[in-house]
This record gives C-alpha cells, sequence and structure tokens, in this order.
C-alpha cells in the first residue's frame, strides 16, 4: 500500500498535511496556478495560530509544494502566495514565477530586437523595479530577486520581432502581446521559462516517455476520451513569415473552410518551403487518434509538453498511442492525490 505525502513551505513555515491542494499547469496560459486549503488554525511549536488573526500568511511570500508516495517525494510548484482568505480553512492562491512580471510596470522602444534581447531586458526592469519599490519588506525584496534571478533558466527561441514598444504595461503584459502577435507560446515552470513553440520544453529535456496503463496495479483511473478520425476533421492553417522589415508573407493550406490554425515563422522568404510548412502541420493537427482526459494516480509524475504513451489493456491495439499532454491538473488531500491529463497533439 502506497502512503501518499505532501510538503508545503510557505515563507519559514512548513507544513506536512492539508485539506486539499490544486495545481492547474498548461502550456497556453503564461501561469501555473496553485490553491492550497489548510486549517484556519493550527499549532506551530507550542503556540496555537490562527491565520486570521496573527497575519502569518500575506502576498508575495515564496512557496513550495512536495507531493509524492512515502519515502520518494518531488517538487511540483515553486512560486509565490498570490492571496490569503482567512477562515475556519484558509484559502491560498499562489502563482508560479510569473506573479513576478505582473506588478511592476516598464516603459521601453526596441528597434528591430531579437525576442532574447527583449526577454533579458523586460527581466532586468523588473529586477530594478524590485531594487527601487519601498512598499515592499527586505524579506520579500530578496525573495522576489531571487526568483528573477531564476527565470533565466528555461529556453527561448531566437526570433526576430521586428519594432516593439512597451508603454507602462507589465512584463506579463508584453509577453502576451508577443504570443497574441506572434503565435509564440510562453510559459512557466516554477521558474524556469519558456517560449517558442508549445512543446519546445519538452522537445529540449531528457524526460523519458510517461507510460499510463489500465490494469491492477497501474495508473489508468479512468478518462472521457475520444476517438476522432483524421477525414473528419477540416482545418485550414494560414503560415505567416514575418521578415525583418516588419512586412509579412501569407500563404494558405489545407480545407478553405476549415477551422483556421496561424503558424508564425520568421524570416523565410521561399513560397514552397511555406507550403510544406502548412501542408506539414494540416497533417499533424488532423492526427487519427485520441482526444480529451485521462485521470490517472499520482506517478509517475506529468507536466505538460511532456509524452505520455497509453496503453489500455481492455482494447489492445484500440487505444493505445502516443501524445503530449496539453495540460495537467494536479489535485489531492487527505485522501492521496491524482493527475487529470488533457491530450494535446499526437507525439
Amino acid at each position: 500500500m502506497l502512503t501518499p505525502t505532501v510538503e508545503i513551505t510557505i515563507g519559514d513555515r512548513t507544513f506536512r498535511y492539508c485539506e486539499s491542494f490544486v495545481l492547474k499547469s498548461d502550456w497556453r496560459e503564461l501561469t501555473d496556478t496553485l490553491e492550497l486549503i489548510i486549517p484556519g488554525r493550527f499549532r506551530d511549536r507550542t503556540a496555537v495560530l490562527t491565520v486570521g488573526d496573527t497575519n502569518i500568511f500575506r502576498s508575495g511570500q515564496l512557496v513550495t509544494l512536495k507531493v509524492g508516495y512515502y519515502p520518494f517525494s518531488e517538487t511540483i510548484f515553486e512560486g509565490y502566495v498570490k492571496s490569503v482568505q482567512p477562515g475556519y480553512s484558509t484559502k491560498i492562491v499562489c502563482e508560479d514565477g510569473a506573479y513576478l512580471l505582473k506588478r511592476w510596470p516598464i516603459r521601453q522602444t526596441w528597434r528591430a530586437v531579437k525576442l532574447k534581447t527583449v526577454i533579458a531586458d523586460i527581466m532586468q526592469a523588473t529586477a530594478e523595479a524590485i531594487q527601487a519599490d519601498g512598499a515592499i519588506d527586505d524579506e520579500l525584496r530578496a525573495g522576489f530577486l531571487s526568483g528573477v534571478s531564476r527565470i533565466g533558466s528555461g529556453t527561448v527561441v531566437d526570433a526576430g520581432l521586428g519594432d516593439l514598444r512597451a508603454s507602462n504595461v507589465t512584463a506579463a503584459q508584453i509577453l502576451e502581446q508577443i504570443k497574441s502577435t506572434y503565435g509564440l507560446s510562453a510559459y512557466f515552470r516554477g521558474f524556469s521559462f519558456f517560449v517558442g513553440l508549445p512543446y519546445i520544453a519538452a522537445a529540449g529535456s531528457d524526460r523519458p516517455i510517461v507510460k499510463i496503463e489500465t490494469g491492477n496495479g497501474k495508473n489508468w483511473i479512468s478518462d472521457s476520451l475520444i476517438y476522432q478520425r483524421a477525414d473528419e476533421q477540416r482545418i485550414k492553417i494560414v503560415v505567416k513569415s514575418l521578415q525583418p522589415d516588419n512586412s509579412v508573407i501569407e500563404i494558405e493550406r489545407g480545407d478553405p473552410t476549415g477551422d483556421t490554425k496561424t503558424i508564425f515563422v520568421f524570416g523565410e522568404t521561399n513560397i514552397k518551403a511555406l507550403e510544406k510548412i502548412g501542408d506539414d502541420n494540416v497533417v499533424a493537427m488532423k492526427y487519427e487518434g485520441f482526444r480529451g482526459d485521462v485521470l490517472t494516480f499520482g506517478r509517475p509524475t506529468v507536466r505538460h509538453g511532456d509524452r505520455v504513451a497509453l496503453f489500455d489493456y481492455r482494447y489492445p491495439g484500440d487505444r493505445s498511442g502516443t501524445y503530449y499532454a496539453q495540460a495537467v491538473e494536479t489535485s489531492g488531500g487527505v485522501s492521496g492525490y491524482r493527475q487529470n491529463l488533457t491530450l494535446g497533439a499526437k507525439a
């Protein structure tokens, strides 16, 4: 019998119990969010503390969540407290490293700039704003600066963005503008930051393919999978090639009346090459296979972007295949924990 464990660190306090937690992670979103429910009263050494009276938790404190099955555990979230709602049960809402990019405005103009330069500049501007903010105390300032110094540990594609202007907006708003304008994904994993294709993190990592299997002693609990045939899908791909002078070369492939998906590339001028990109994406998005969610036990850990190999031995050959995890919702509490995986493209 596996014994589930949980360890929550908020500021300088550590808890090995919670009523419940829900962690939502999706490559389509900049921010991973964690919602913790803990008792409103708890014992700290010899004292009994009430959250609403003592103000021991506050926005900006560092948060770490570790879960596992005894004796093994793994960190699945790092970030900051966003808000605290005291009560008989206290709700603490947390955000990952993206929290740091939502507080301080930036003003800057770039000409013919590379994406990596923009990222470096907004991180530097955020660090300078933290240093200059007289409304935060030394504890929070140290935690914020520590987080900003770790943000550069992810992967950022080397793309040209042309001209870009930030007029009194936060770094997070700049990133959302880049996402919508250039068709790139931007997301965090803890403090590791990724900008590029949706599954760039998985492609650049050494994480193994995660096996999800039915049967006794396996990890597949239930699912809402629906099988779709390729010939039942209508997809139109628009490929936009962004040029150094900010002009755009655009081509369309696939079904003229299908659901439109836009693909952005940088600097490509060869029409044949752009058409091939469009044709390849039509094939990839019209894959024949499953769509939907799979509910699993807490191990092995799945992160969005991971490759997930499904093995449903109840229907040999029919319900197997390897997919990317588009989103993962991890939840748990006193009765253990689960992962709900939303399948993405076929790997």
